[in-house]
């Protein structure tokens, strides 16, 4: 075959082919025209094929229905439908209706939005357009909501080392709302008004860390091709959701995050971006501080200083800079991401703070380090508090300090903070080691250096006595007090615990009107955690084998306060509160004791005493020493029994049955005599009422408190039952019980029974709830046959110890 006759048969093969491809395509055309036409779902399955910005904009058209049609096919597959939201556009009249699931083996907030589906309106099918004129509506779009994971939503949290690590167990949302944009967002020529949308927030709260963290998503709508898409997923530990603001300057808006956790300014701000995708042609595109958006050596260092947190340091730099450098757009979002931090951490420090620690931590955040020097300065007790901040201080001081250092090395304020941050948490050989290295020439400006470094020195070796003290105990009246068993704070000999060797010198004097308490120690706070009776040496010797009189008196921290607030109870069952001021101590046999002189008790035994006459008498507690700052009473959420028939009647039902069940078992209710139901809880009895329509007025108006005890994040139930509830019972059952004081029961927020003084816990007698003030779980201030103690919840017993 010669070479033309062969060229000539290649190119009739290839316009053939080329002829081939060209009608197949055609037809192809034609036959996916017929389908569009005949069946707009064919849409669906062909997008599966398609990248997401080239989908074909046909949304599944199921048929239409009317609203009560459309509730009762989604409650059919098992599902709730949620109340629908209404979305006004030129396109037509849409609404969106969350869709909720329930979750299994859940007990409250158990229906989470699993899916999300946009209806619009449209005519009544011809075949129902003699019916009783209805709205119908057509599906136009359906999304599945997806979980955020724990791990997440707490992920702020994690470097102020407020909580441990998270799982990542799913959490789902509860709530959607509709967002809207400022009006001025449509006069923005960077995107379309048409594709600026419709925006909602789907949310959720997560209970963590002693706060309520707000999560959720992002969704924007586009009401011209019916597409609902999923923008963003944010998490808000201060318990905010998403704002949108204008930050910028420009008309369109930015939204902005607020992640700020106690005094570390921190938010996250997004800009409103166009891009190529018809059906959600816009995007949300962060404001980060990663990469400086101008290439200039001082505007480098602005960011290095706003990344280390040094937000109005790095705004001040930035604004000088402004009219030096052709700043561009993304310059100033920078700038004004920078501003919004510096707003707050002004706001901050220019507020006046109680706690010196605070005042120098809002200073230095808002690199105001003369006036942190100053308040370190000012007093001893400043300097304590200040330099055990210091020590415990996670990293976000030295990186601030770090951030100045790089871009303002000539700052000695900086130089001084990050020596005394060293020496608080590795020794003051360290904080000199790290000035000789990176400052060597620092000559007469070390000398102020190392007098501070040494205050620092002075101050940590303090912080191990308590600076408050915190001291519950129970008291009464005694006489002939003997010097010689007592330990006064002036004696420099030794008591050697073992052979029980005790130095007598003479009793302090008393005035006139005064008179000995003893004060039988329960607990107290050392300064890092509470220690309860009985005592032994190990805690009080701090490695030494003997008990210091000095030592002891600073570790009950009676060097800063030692008086006693003494309350007793009157005849009247009111309180009365005296002052005593402790003189000696004692320590024998694991018992802490207290000698203390104040104003003689009221006229009442000191013992727990019995008020009132007859059966109907009623006990008091004894006497209680505490100092003033020991405990914090609590004031929980009160409610009755009733009002919780309404919004969780089978809690209240369970409650109700364990609680008959101790009123038995104590002997306060007859066995015969019936529960009364929760409808006789919350209803009017009758006219000639039953006895349990008597019942239930009684018992549904018993009051509950409610307070976490457990520390699981829920709420306990406490039922506190005074005598009069006794009384009121037995006139109406005929039951011949003997309780003559108030009774607490304590129920979990599962139903169960935790603490009940009717039977297992009959020994004590609840007093009072209090914040312990170490961070921990609030605890029960209870009487027992001896004497007053602090309990907590301890998980592993399953019982209060």
């Amino acid at each position: 075959m010669s070479q033309t006759h062969q060229s000539n048969w290649t190119s009739s093969l290839l316009a053939f082919v080329l002829l081939l491809g060209g009608a197949s395509a055609i037809a192809g055309g034609v036959w996916l025209a017929i389908q569009l036409t005949i069946d707009p779902d064919a849409a669906l399955w062909i997008n599966q094929f398609l990248p997401e910005a080239v989908q074909l904009s046909v949304k599944r058209r199921d048929s239409p229905q009317t609203f009560v049609e459309i509730q009762s096919s989604i409650a059919q597959l098992g599902l709730i439908p949620g109340s629908p939201i209404p979305i006004a556009s030129e396109f037509g009249e849409d609404i969106l209706i969350p869709v909720q699931q329930r979750r299994l083996g859940c007990q409250q907030a158990c229906e989470w939005i699993s899916q999300l589906r946009v209806y619009r309106r449209v005519e009544a099918p011809r075949h129902r357009s003699n019916q009783t004129p209805q709205a119908y509506y057509e599906l136009m779009h359906q999304v599945g909501v997806q979980s955020l994971e724990e791990s997440f939503v707490v992920a702020p949290l994690l470097t102020s080392d407020a909580v441990e690590p998270a799982s990542n167990r799913p959490l789902g949302m509860s709530a959607i709302r509709l967002d809207k944009l400022p009006p001025t967002a449509t006069q923005s020529n960077l995107i379309p008004a048409e594709d600026l949308g419709v925006w909602f927030q789907l949310t959720g709260t997560l209970n963590k860390a002693d706060r309520a963290i707000a999560y959720g998503q992002m969704l924007y709508y586009n009401p011209s091709k019916a597409h609902l898409a999923v923008m963003l997923s944010f998490t808000s530990p201060a318990g905010e959701l998403p704002t949108w603001e204008s930050l910028t300057g420009d008309s369109l808006p930015e939204l902005a995050v607020n992640q700020t956790v106690g005094l570390e300014p921190q938010l996250r701000v997004y800009q409103l971006k166009p891009r190529s995708f018809v059906n959600a042609p816009l995007q949300l595109e962060e404001i980060t501080l990663t990469t400086p958006a101008l290439n200039d050596g001082d505007y480098r260092k602005a960011i290095t200083l706003a990344r280390g947190g040094l937000w109005t340091s790095a705004l001040t730099q930035l604004e000088a800079l402004q009219e030096q450098l052709d700043w561009t757009e993304a310059a100033q979002a920078q700038t004004e991401l920078i501003r919004a931090h510096a707003q707050l951490s002004q706001a901050q420090a220019d507020k006046s703070w109680a706690s010196p620690s605070q005042q120098v931590l809002t200073s230095i955040i808002d690199g105001r380090w003369q006036a942190a020097l100053e308040v370190f300065a000012s007093s001893i007790g400043n300097r304590r508090e200040i330099a055990l901040m210091l020590k415990a201080d996670s990293g976000r001081l030295k990186r601030r300090v770090e951030a100045a250092l790089e871009a303002t090395p000539q700052v000695a304020e900086v130089k001084v903070w990050g020596a005394l941050i060293r020496a608080a948490q590795e020794g003051r050989g360290s904080a000199q080691a790290w000035l000789q290295q990176r400052f060597p020439n620092l000559g007469a400006a070390r000398a102020p250096i190392e007098e501070l470094l040494a205050q620092v020195d002075i101050a940590l070796a303090a912080i191990a006595s308590p600076d408050i003290s915190r001291i519950v105990g129970t008291v009464r009246p005694v006489e002939n007090v003997q010097a010689a068993d007592w330990l006064y704070p002036e004696q420099n000999t030794a008591i050697l615990l073992i052979q029980d060797r005790q130095v007598a010198p003479e009793l302090p004097p008393l005035s006139a009107d005064q008179v000995w308490y003893q004060v039988e120690v329960s607990a107290f706070h050392n300064g890092e955690t509470w220690l309860k009776a009985p005592f032994n040496s190990a805690q009080l010797v701090s490695g030494s084998a003997q008990v210091m009189p000095d030592l002891l008196w600073q570790q009950l921290g009676l060097s800063v306060d030692s008086q006693l607030q003494i309350t007793f109870w009157t005849a009247t069952a009111q309180q009365e509160t005296q002052i005593a001021t402790v003189k000696a101590i004692q320590f024998k046999n694991g018992n802490l004791r207290l000698l203390a002189a104040g104003s003689p008790p009221p006229p009442l035994s000191p013992e727990k005493s019995l008020l009132g006459v007859g059966t109907e008498a009623a006990l008091v507690p004894r006497p209680l020493a505490m100092t003033a700052a020991a405990l914090q009473w609590l004031e929980p959420q009160i409610s009755t029994l009733a009002n919780r028939v309404q919004t969780r009647p089978q809690w209240t039902a369970d409650v109700l049955a364990l609680l008959w069940r101790e009123l038995q078992q104590a002997g306060e209710v007859p066995s015969q005599v019936p529960m009364p139901s929760l409808s006789a809880l919350v209803n009017s009895p009758s006219s000639e009422p039953s006895l349990e329509e008597q019942l239930g007025p009684l018992v549904g108006g018993w009051l509950v408190q409610w307070v976490d005890l457990t520390g699981d994040g829920q709420l306990e139930a406490v039922l506190t039952l005074p005598p009069e509830s006794f009384q009121a019972l037995r006139q109406l059952t005929g039951g011949g019980g003997l309780i003559r004081e108030s009774r607490t029961l304590i129920f979990s927020d599962r139903g169960e029974l935790l603490y009940s003084e009717l039977t297992r816990d009959r020994d004590r007698s609840l007093v009072a709830i209090a914040e312990l003030g170490d961070g921990g779980t609030a605890g029960l201030l209870v009487e027992d046959a001896q004497q007053y103690r602090l309990q907590r919840w301890s998980s592993d017993r399953r019982r209060f110890d």
